[in-house]
């Protein structure tokens, strides 16, 4: 998810200053079981264009990883049936999870957890980076898909 560019504060606020909630990420051949949520932003808001890109990303690494196979977790193939990816995001954390399991939480002041609109953005993207590709593995050359079931937004009254 990315915010609405004329709604953060100062508005247009470059990447990542605005923050970047990826409430799901998997990569091929070296996560290729697992999926990561990851909250991209910067504590000095952006404010000024030398505060904008990767240097600035105080992500520090993944707010949630499932199934944790580090930790003697079964990998799971993702591809065979659908799965519920959510978040849970108020004024002060942001919350993961997977089919109905908590994988992590962040809070203020541990982030600057985003208080504008942002917007859903559904893609596959491929790369060939070491960080997130196996580079013994060829890149697929046959066409890539993913099928979404649903997408439910709720807004708390």
């Amino acid at each position: 998810m990315m915010p609405d560019e004329s709604a953060t504060q100062p508005p247009n606020l470059c990447w990542p200053a605005g923050g970047e909630i990826d409430i799901l990420e998997m990569w091929g051949g070296m996560m290729k079981s697992q999926v990561t949520s990851t909250f991209h932003w910067t504590p000095s808001g952006g404010k000024a264009p030398s505060q904008c890109g990767d240097a600035y990303d105080q992500s520090r690494g993944h707010i949630g990883v499932y199934p944790d196979v580090a930790h003697g977790a079964a990998p799971i193939d993702f591809s065979a049936d659908f799965h519920d990816f959510a978040l849970e995001w108020n004024s002060s954390s942001l919350s993961f999870f997977v089919d109905d399991v908590h994988i992590g939480t962040a809070t203020s002041p541990q982030i600057l957890v985003p208080q504008t609109p942002f917007y859903f953005i559904f893609n596959t993207a491929i790369c060939g980076g070491s960080w997130c590709y196996d580079p013994s593995t060829p890149l697929p050359t046959n066409t890539v898909y993913f099928y979404i079931d649903s997408v439910k937004a709720y807004k708390r009254a």
